[in-house]
């Protein structure tokens, strides 16, 4: 069974993500994934919670809008892929 994973945006600093999907690497360790892009990166979140996707890279802006939006919401944000805004 794939993982579903979603992005709400495409950034040169997801680069490792794309290189990985290129080289094979998930399979190389047993994972399937299949990459999705989100019509809507406000959405993305909701993407989630309706099991349209597995897993979703965003910050954790969206998680706190959707927070907002819905409360009782149990997404949980974890990870860190840019440690710093990258446009510095």
């Amino acid at each position: 069974m794939a993982i579903i994973r979603q992005e709400a945006l495409r950034g040169l600093f997801y680069a490792p993500f794309y290189v990985a999907l290129a080289r094979d690497a998930f399979a190389g360790e047993g994972v399937e994934i299949r990459f999705t892009s989100s019509p809507h990166p406000n959405e993305t979140a909701l993407r989630v919670m309706d099991g349209t996707v597995d897993v979703s890279r965003g910050g954790p802006m969206r998680v706190m809008e959707t927070y907002h939006k819905l409360p009782g919401c149990d997404l949980v944000c974890f990870g860190e892929v840019v440690t710093r805004d990258p446009s510095c």
